[in-house]
C-alpha cells in the first residue's frame, strides 16, 4: 500500500448567490461519495482523507486528498472525485487547478523502470543494426548534417559515435 495524494487550488470565477467556494466544492463531493464527514470521504468503499481550506473572504480555496488503500483500488476512487470537479455543472463558479497529481505520479513510478529498460534495449538493437550495415561510418551515413548540428548544439559540442544515439530524440520539429 502506498499513499496517493491529490491537491487542488480553486479560484473563484463568479460569486455564488448564497455559498462560499468551499460549500460549492462540498456540494460536488456530496454528489459522488457514499459518506462524508469532516475528515473522510468514502468513495467506492475506499476511505479518502480530505481537507478543504478557505480563509474568510478569500477567492481561493485549497483541497488536499490522500488515500492509503491499495493503489489499484484508491486510484479509481480519487479519479472519480477528480473528474467530478472538472465535469461538474458548477464550474461557472471556479477555475480548478490540479496542484499535485499523485495518480499520475503513481503511474510514472511504475512505468519508468520498464520504459528505461525498453529504451536501452531499443538503443542497443539500433546500434547493432547500424554498425552491421555501416560499421564506424554509421553516423555519417544515417544522420543528416542538419540533424547532427542540432544534436551537437543540444549537447554543447561535438558528439562521439557513442553519444550520437543517446543525444538523439524523437522531436524532429527543430529541423
Amino acid at each position: 500500500m502506498a499513499e496517493i495524494k491529490m491537491s487542488y487550488i480553486f479560484i473563484e470565477k463568479e460569486k455564488h448567490e448564497s455559498k462560499i467556494l468551499k460549500e460549492v466544492l462540498l456540494e460536488i463531493i456530496d454528489e459522488i461519495v457514499q459518506v462524508r464527514d469532516d475528515e473522510i470521504l468514502k468513495v467506492n468503499d475506499i476511505d479518502i482523507k480530505y481537507r478543504i481550506i478557505q480563509k474568510k473572504k478569500s477567492k481561493r480555496c485549497f483541497l488536499e486528498m490522500t488515500s492509503s488503500a491499495r493503489v489499484n483500488r484508491c486510484i479509481p476512487a480519487l479519479q472519480k472525485v477528480d473528474v467530478a470537479f472538472f465535469k461538474s455543472s458548477q464550474p461557472k463558479y471556479y477555475y480548478a487547478i490540479r496542484d499535485y497529481d499523485g495518480i499520475s505520479e503513481s503511474f510514472c513510478k511504475r512505468l519508468y523502470p520498464k520504459y528505461a529498460e525498453f529504451e536501452r534495449k531499443l538503443r542497443s538493437l539500433i546500434l547493432f543494426i547500424l554498425t552491421k550495415a555501416y560499421g564506424r561510418r554509421w553516423q555519417s551515413e544515417t544522420v543528416s548534417q542538419e540533424l547532427l548540428n542540432v544534436i551537437q548544439e543540444n549537447a554543447h559540442g561535438k558528439v562521439s559515435l557513442n553519444e550520437t544515439l543517446e543525444n538523439l530524440d524523437l522531436n524532429i520539429s527543430k529541423l
